[in-house]
């Protein structure tokens, strides 16, 4: 293993999968202060046929068909493309990592289907004791592999289910042994690497009995920064500070997941939403807990050179000790516009007020449309298969974690809360960009050949995109408050709730139009969505149609009667506006 502390690097990102694996970039990486990188992106929706089981690699006898592209020859090309990466990452002075879900399910896991692999069958531990082998044969610079089960397409039988074996048998007496079998086979292979197990979809209680029964196994365990997620402003949460702990006396080494780039999950697509302040703050929440051997970035880092998050990271570990303010200013020192340090501190204290715990679906919020419904607004815990999944993490522990994990009629102080703090959010980045030169989103002043003053107005629209997306939460939240208070209210209050109701629809609808300018202005370029994006709504055409909303305002000046029996009533969730759209049934 690595001397000194472990540092996981991932290239690319499932909204930009496509990236560069030169010689130049991995060197890159070590002078950060990286020391692995990881050689696929693992994503379920398989971005560019990216791997995501073993079974992309080699063939498993008794398991699933690959769920990647064209059969053999797809399973020939990934395994050279990983194989190049592992030798160029080599070259470079960096370890590797090769991310698999197993035991592969396909998708009998996710459909509620028979699941075809089981871990107390010993036939399956033989037939990955064989792939494995077949894997190392031909990855010879591979070291270490990361093993998730449950996620990536790999899913375990529950307890509580029809399978003879694992029926009241409590998973934590049978995944162990299973995660042995596997972490011995791959120390016989490969004597310098490691099998790193992640317990994500585990509930704590499970994941903790399992740390404690895999004591002194040649096995490490990573963890997302919160039981919940990687969520970068509640990193090292108790369920980490209880897993670190346990890992500790098992003998365990483990590492951390966490956001270091402007790309991640939590802002997906967006690649340069400038929050350096959170990763500083999230990387020392995790180091801070003794017993970490490191960190890993969980979505993706791009071929950025400009990435302020990313560069705020490099600089936090070339020198642990220096201070939030300091890093700031000397990156915008390097950018040659001391202004920016202002700028981004602020901007990272917007990112710190945004309701990241209401719901699931508060993340990749790139993808929220401003032009939202105009039934009564909600907060979505859950709309499809794609966060129903009968795991115990989302039957248990994610209860913790998010408000909302179900789609019951929300309380309206729930609402009020989730809206005011969307609010301050909204306010707070509004005084971020309150900051900005008007010289530096002037496209005419700047050469266009200036890739650092482009990367800047990168920073300043996708600013802009926050405060039109929590503006919007906002002001549907509050017109649904309102719009039900008026349907109850005593005649002295009518014509004051109807005139707020009239003045938050009217800066609604300017809120939209201000997206519609800043989205023609800076188009994001990302990936197509996959089959899987689409069906699930996770992807939905852009939405560019003002007229309902202009058409409701209407209403409200003619009729406001005939408004509250259109507008703002609750009605079955579509996810038209997409799921990301927290606030749109």
């Amino acid at each position: 293993m690595t001397a000194g502390p472990v540092r996981v690097a991932v290239l690319g990102t499932p909204s930009q999968p496509e990236t560069d694996w030169s010689s130049e970039r991995l060197r890159d990486l070590g002078r950060d202060g990286f020391t692995d990188v990881q050689v696929n992106i693992a994503w379920s929706y398989r971005p560019a046929d990216e791997v995501l089981t073993l079974e992309d690699l080699v063939a498993v006898e008794g398991a699933p068909e690959s769920g990647g592209r064209d059969g053999d020859d797809g399973r020939a090309r990934r395994l050279a493309v990983v194989r190049k990466r592992t030798e160029a990452a080599h070259d470079a002075g960096l370890r590797t990592l090769l991310h698999l879900g197993l035991p592969y399910q396909g998708r009998a896991g996710f459909d509620g289907a028979a699941l075809p692999q089981c871990v107390s069958d010993p036939a399956t531990a033989e037939r990955y004791d064989v792939a494995l082998g077949d894997l190392a044969g031909r990855l010879p610079d591979l070291d270490d592999l990361l093993i998730y089960t449950y996620d990536q397409d790999a899913w375990l039988c529950s307890e509580f289910g029809d399978c003879p074996r694992c029926s009241g048998v409590p998973l934590h007496r049978r995944l162990p042994a299973f995660l042995a079998s596997l972490a011995a086979r791959w120390r016989r292979l490969r004597p310098h690497g490691r099998l790193w197990w992640e317990p994500w979809e585990l509930s704590a209680g499970q994941a903790l009995a399992c740390i404690h029964a895999l004591a002194d196994v040649p096995i490490g365990l990573m963890v997302h920064s919160n039981v919940g997620e990687v969520i970068s402003t509640g990193a090292a949460d108790r369920f980490v500070r209880a897993a670190v702990a346990g890992a500790a006396r098992a003998g365990l080494p483990i590492v951390v997941e966490v956001f270091l780039s402007s790309s991640n999950e939590e802002v997906e697509p967006w690649r340069h939403l400038p929050v350096p302040g959170v990763t500083l703050r999230q990387l020392r929440a995790v180091e801070s807990l003794d017993g970490v051997a490191g960190i890993k970035e969980y979505f993706g880092l791009q071929a950025d050179p400009f990435d302020v998050n990313a560069l705020a990271a490099a600089a936090h570990f070339a020198d642990p000790g220096a201070p939030d303010d300091r890093i700031l200013e000397l990156l915008a020192a390097r950018f040659e516009r001391p202004w920016l340090a202002g700028f981004w501190r602020v901007a990272s204290e917007a990112y710190e007020l945004y309701p990241w715990d209401a719901s699931w679906f508060v993340r990749q919020l790139g993808r929220s449309e401003p032009v939202h419904a105009l039934s009564a607004a909600t907060v979505r815990g859950t709309q499809t298969a794609a966060s129903e999944w009968d795991t115990p993490a989302w039957r248990s522990t994610r209860h913790a974690v998010f408000q909302r994990v179900d789609d019951s009629e929300p309380h309206p102080w729930l609402l009020e809360d989730v809206q005011l703090r969307f609010q301050a959010a909204a306010d707070r980045m509004t005084e971020a960009f309150a900051l900005v030169p008007r010289s530096a989103v002037d496209v005419d002043a700047t050469d266009p050949d200036d890739l650092l003053a482009g990367h800047i107005r990168a920073q300043v629209s996708e600013v802009e995109g926050f405060i039109t997306r929590t503006t919007a939460y906002a002001c549907h939240l509050r017109a649904t408050a309102l719009a039900a208070l008026l349907r109850s209210a005593p005649p002295e209050r009518i014509a004051s709730l109807t005139d707020e109701l009239r003045a938050v629809l009217r800066h609604d609808a300017d809120n939209q139009v201000r997206e519609l300018r800043r989205r023609a202005a800076r188009p994001d370029d990302v990936a197509p969505p996959s089959a899987l994006q689409i069906a699930e709504r996770w992807v939905v055409p852009g939405r560019d149609d003002l007229s309902a909303i202009v058409a409701a305002i209407a209403l409200l000046d003619d009729d406001p009667v005939a408004f509250l029996d259109r507008y703002l009533l609750p009605q079955p969730g579509t996810a038209d506006a997409g799921q990301f759209s927290v606030t749109s049934r």
